[in-house]
């Protein structure tokens, strides 16, 4: 009994939704392993402070 042909759209849609998933995770960790924008280093003075 012969098999049907692979559906190439629904093979190719999963490879991009598990490379876009893989794409986000790893943007993720790269992220959780940075500073956060607001920190400051305890050597900087507070610019808010400064202007007061």
């Amino acid at each position: 009994m012969p098999r049907d042909p692979p559906d190439l759209h629904k093979l190719c849609e999963a490879l991009i939704r598990l490379t876009l998933q893989e794409v986000g995770q790893s943007r993720a960790h790269r992220r959780a392993d940075e500073a956060p924008e607001t920190y400051r280093s305890p050597g900087q003075p507070d610019s808010a402070r400064e202007n007061d």
